[in-house]
């Protein structure tokens, strides 16, 4: 079964990218229907989500 990452998505969205002024309804909207963890390949699909910043 595949995992449901629709929250995650819109958090990300919303706490990360509306934050610095993003208003642009297309960009936003490409954001929230680009399944992120779909380009993780084998990996932790959890990784397409992280917040912060590698070190």
């Amino acid at each position: 079964m595949k995992a449901d990452f629709t929250e995650r998505r819109i958090k990300m969205v919303d706490g990360q990218i509306r934050t610095v002024d993003v208003t642009s309804g297309p960009l936003l909207d490409a954001l929230l229907g680009v399944p992120r963890e779909a380009f993780i390949g084998t990996a932790d699909p959890d990784l397409a989500y992280m917040t912060g910043r590698a070190t």
